[in-house]
């Protein structure tokens, strides 16, 4: 073993009954996007027990269509053109439209599969989503089209991660005034929303990072929240090296051993996605934190062991991540933040379910020789 990434699906499930009973009268969104943020979009599809799965790519759509996955998919950014909507079509997916261009292709199609919409629309992020003033038209627009279904009305929360906030506060109350006189279902809620404001779950929610097991927000932690950590990365020990005080490790000579010092290398550098330069990376050992030093390379990181309580060896595993030292604590330390740390993890990383004890690159590898997508005539 080299480096791995451990995926518990009983621990993503468990955080999906979570979610359930903070929001028990709304219909889940689970985010897959991104990997499944690096835990594995098969394994994470095939776990979780939710009532829609969102992906942002046609590529993740594929992915889950051509093994089976027949859930109902939501991709996220919409579509751009007019063969972009052939490939939803083939998929038989869910689509957001959020902005006139999608409305003007919509109301040229004419094929057999009625197509699911979510409406987006801005309440205050400014991101996607038609104009709030100009909302009401499009959507009246849509509800004029026979060749589509109007699943949804959304928009997302840009400080949701911050409890009882003004502009958050602001946003809910211009969704609800949009929405009080429409029947369609409506959503919201992000992860962070879910945990800061229930009030506002509606009919749909839809959670990313906390099915994960890490928490979304500065005010509560994982344990707090009740949710458990999907992800253990662990890594081998591969050499001891003995330093003598004031010689230099790794490229750059960034770390100066203070005193006479033992490090161990250990098999996970930036080519596993673990950031180059951390600011003051650990990792777990038998119950102990130990300091990363040096400048993390591309297939190797090294520990300072000399502190050691226990003696560590050569084959020994060592924890970047998991059950023990929680992400959101080791997005703290290196100096990064939880989401681009998780999605970070490269593919040759291997995932493993821990329950199931199957390698999910196993699965990838049928992907190898797909079919490219066809376009319509």
């Amino acid at each position: 073993m080299r480096v791995e990434a451990l995926i518990d699906s009983e621990a993503l499930q468990h955080n999906l009954e979570v979610v359930r009973r903070l929001v028990p009268t709304a219909k889940i969104l689970a985010m897959v996007k991104a990997n499944a943020y690096g835990h594995e979009i098969l394994l994470c599809a095939e776990t979780l027990a939710a009532d829609f799965l969102g992906v942002a790519t046609l590529e993740e759509a594929y992915t889950l269509r051509f093994h089976g996955i027949s859930k109902r998919i939501l991709l996220t950014p919409g579509f751009q053109n007019e063969e972009e909507l052939n490939h939803i079509i083939d998929l038989e997916l869910d689509t957001i439209v959020h902005y006139p261009h999608q409305v003007e292709i919509l109301q040229h199609y004419r094929g057999n599969y009625r197509l699911p919409v979510w409406f987006k629309f801005n309440t205050g992020m400014h991101r996607l989503g038609f104009a709030y003033d100009e909302a009401l038209e499009y959507l009246r627009r849509l509800e004029k089209l026979t060749q589509i279904e109007i699943i949804c009305l959304m928009s997302h929360l840009s400080l949701a991660d911050q409890p009882n906030n003004a502009h958050t506060l602001m946003q809910i109350e211009r969704f609800k005034k949009f929405t009080q006189n429409l029947s369609y279902p409506k959503s919201i809620l992000n992860s962070a929303g879910i945990i800061n404001y229930q009030d506002a779950a509606n009919d749909i929610v839809r959670p990313g990072l906390l099915l994960y097991g890490a928490s979304p927000v500065a005010t509560g932690t994982a344990a707090s929240l009740g949710v458990k950590p999907v992800m253990t990365l662990q890594a081998a020990v591969l050499a001891k090296v003995k330093v003598a005080k004031g010689e230099s490790v790794g490229y750059g000579n960034d770390w100066t051993a203070p005193k006479n010092s033992e490090l161990a290398v250990i098999a996970c550098g930036y080519g596993d996605g673990y950031p180059q330069k951390p600011k003051a990376g650990q990792v777990y050992y038998r119950g102990q934190l130990l300091p990363i030093v040096g400048r993390v390379s591309m297939d190797f990181l090294t520990v300072d062991v000399t502190a050691c309580k226990h003696e560590i060896a050569v084959g020994d595993i060592v924890e970047l991540w998991g059950k023990n030292l929680y992400v959101n604590d080791a997005a703290k330390a290196i100096g990064t933040e939880v989401y681009p740390l998780l999605t970070s993890i490269m593919a040759r990383v291997e995932r493993k379910d821990v329950a199931a004890l199957y390698s999910y690159q196993q699965a990838h590898q049928k992907l190898a020789k797909k079919p490219s997508f066809k376009f319509k005539n």
